[in-house]
């Protein structure tokens, strides 16, 4: 009743020796000896071990369980019967995630912080070689710290005496794990906030079933999610966010191939595939796997009586104390999420998700890839990213993008205090990247919008978030239905963490000139520009984040110019000052006591001309007296 966990574990071997003639004579002596002197020898290992533990200490929490069913086959064979197997393990972690390598990663894996931050530095500052290279065997670390509880029966001669069938088993790990989860949101905080009203209708709520049948592959289906609250239940302090079934859906090719094959493709290759199912539930005290798997196939469901089946049923709680940051990227039809939190960090893929964007900029709710968006972006509203966390102006809100709008978890009273925006177009066949920046029309006119792709890059800072985004994208022309369908690409990286974490922003420029006398003739003209530009100019805005521990992570955007020097550019002279008056509004939230005796702010983002300081009253100090100073207010912009 205080948050503590004790956990006892003892085994016990024992071998009994062989008496030989000598014993038993002694033996028949000792017979009337009050002690057993004489008896056969016997030696025995005997390991006890008592742990101590917190509530709070605890990440993750595996209730895994699987069965094999019996089968029997007919007496004209002459042949046996088999009973079914079983195991049943509850396993609890304690400090960090488990970060062994999965059997699939159609679920939940986790990675270490270490390989987490490289991550972020190879997708948003292209620093593969140095980072996460050196990285690559941090990915998955054997070091665990775990209890489990195992129940299992292999046979009739090696079984769990104390719960013989399966049934049992199961329903005696799921009371425990009921339990465990219900005392953990007891003397833990919670982790998530419950998403904006607009946000939270477009999740997809699961249906809660109290007597679901052990491993029934209809909890999950493609469109909807079954809570088996016998085996997973919602605690008693926590509210239920959203869920999301993730599963292998058909594609086209798959329906011509299993019509061509005449079912066959679907009875070996698709059935196999959707016979195992993942499905990801949220709280706001934990993020919840739930996995159902079965090895029937067309045949063995037709002939189980030959053919035994394996059923699986899984369902890992994950517990961090805190969310600090988080990604979401898309990859052609799969979306990759990854979280990283105190006890580790988090990946998981959402499979089969439409590759164009019109739903992201229409801002459907129906589609699957905007359930899956919906459910992503309740993933970053933790309680570390308040809202409000600092006093900033609302500059940008009503100038944000449908990708920004459809993308980030704004809170709606979020104000967005800086925001950059940059292009930078790719190479293109033999063409350099200057060359494809500088005249990008003609290579889009000449095909048709495909080519050249190019990279946008976006950097918001607002009261409580910063953000930043980079897709990779094309234009192509919508000349037929199902043009834009084909040819679209629009892969995108979203980095999301608090505005507490924010260490400072970098602008660096650089100017690559070549004056001739045409360039200075045309300068600042539509010929000079297109022709004959003075020079070539490139930014590149890099956001300083802090990591884990004492490390800095960051992210950049690039933008190109041919006709002014980027640096003197209005956008970039903005975003400097509205970086500052982010800056001034961190330091007065981390620390008001020692900076309000120094410095009122007034009117951030708004300049103003600071009345004439009035004259400095000093108090001669004493030992006991220190100095007295007047308070000067500065406006926007000064130090």
């Amino acid at each position: 009743n205080k948050g503590g966990l004790l956990i006892w574990k003892t085994e016990f071997e024992q071998d009994k020796g062989k008496a030989n003639c000598c014993l038993k004579c002694l033996c028949l002596c000792g017979m009337f000896c009050e002690k057993n002197t004489f008896n056969p020898s016997v030696d025995y290992d005997s390991i006890t071990m008592t742990r101590q533990y917190l509530v709070k200490d605890i990440c993750q929490v595996m209730y895994d369980t699987s069965r094999q069913s019996g089968f029997c086959v007919p007496k004209c064979l002459q042949m046996c019967c088999c009973t079914e197997r079983y195991d049943g393990r509850l396993r609890v972690y304690f400090g960090h995630f488990d970060f062994s390598i999965p059997d699939n990663f159609m679920g939940i894996w986790a990675v270490s912080t270490k390989w987490y931050e490289s991550y972020i530095k190879t997708t948003f500052m292209e620093s593969f070689a140095e980072s996460f290279i050196a990285s690559a065997f941090a990915l998955f670390d054997s070091d665990m710290d775990f209890v489990e509880i195992v129940s299992m029966k292999e046979d009739e001669s090696l079984l769990d005496l104390e719960h013989q069938k399966s049934d049992e088993v199961y329903a005696g790990l799921a009371a425990v794990h009921n339990e465990l989860s219900n005392i953990i949101s007891d003397y833990r905080k919670p982790i998530w906030n419950m998403p904006p009203k607009e946000e939270a209708a477009g999740l997809v709520q699961p249906e809660e079933k109290p007597q679901m049948d052990w491993g029934d592959m209809h909890a999950i289906t493609e469109t909807s999610m079954s809570l088996p609250t016998n085996y997973c239940p919602k605690a008693d302090n926590e509210d239920l966010i959203g869920c999301l079934p993730n599963m292998y859906i058909m594609t086209c090719m798959d329906y011509i191939k299993s019509f061509l094959t005449v079912g066959l493709y679907y009875c070996f290759v698709v059935h196999k595939k959707q016979q195992y199912r993942s499905g990801f539930m949220l709280t706001t005290n934990r993020l919840v796997e739930i996995t159902v798997a079965s090895s029937a196939d067309c045949i063995k469901e037709t002939f189980s009586c030959f053919f035994p089946i394996k059923k699986n049923m899984k369902v890992v709680s994950y517990y961090p104390n805190q969310v600090t940051s988080g990604t979401i990227a898309r990859r052609g039809f799969t979306l990759e999420v990854k979280l990283s939190t105190d006890c580790g960090a988090l990946a998981f893929n959402i499979e089969k998700v439409p590759k164009a964007d019109i739903d992201i900029l229409m801002g459907a709710s129906e589609s699957r890839l905007a359930a899956a968006l919906t459910f992503c972006k309740a993933l970053m509203y933790s309680t570390s990213r308040p809202e409000g966390l600092i006093n900033v102006e609302n500059k940008y809100r009503g100038e944000l993008s449908n990708i920004e709008r459809n993308l980030l978890p704004l809170y709606p009273t979020e104000r967005v205090a800086a925001r950059y925006f940059g292009r930078v177009y790719d190479p293109y066949s033999c063409w350099s990247a200057k060359c494809v920046n500088m005249y990008h029309g003609i290579f889009d006119c000449l095909n048709c919008g495909i080519k050249p792709t190019f990279n946008d890059g976006m950097i918001l800072l607002t009261d409580s978030s910063m953000f930043t985004i980079h897709q990779h994208t094309n234009k192509p022309w919508d000349l037929l239905c199902c043009f834009q369908g084909m040819y679209k690409i629009h892969d995108f990286d979203v980095f999301w963490t608090s505005v507490d974490k924010f260490q400072g922003a970098e602008v660096k420029t650089t100017l690559k000139g070549h004056e001739t006398p045409y360039s200075r003739m045309f300068y600042k003209t539509w010929l000079g520009d297109n022709c004959c530009p003075q020079f070539y100019s490139q930014a590149c805005l890099t956001c300083m984040v802090k990591g884990d521990g004492e490390t800095v992570i960051g992210t950049k955007v690039n933008v190109t110019s041919f006709t002014d020097c980027v640096r003197d550019t209005d956008q970039v002279k903005a975003f400097r000052s509205d970086v500052a008056s982010v800056r001034v509004g961190k330091m007065l939230s981390e620390a008001p006591t020692q900076a309000a005796p120094f410095a009122t702010v007034v009117s951030v983002g708004a300049p103003k001309a600071p009345p004439p300081p009035p004259a400095p009253v000093y108090v001669q100090p004493s030992v006991q007296q220190q100095p007295v100073y007047a308070d000067v207010e500065i406006a926007d912009g000064m130090c």
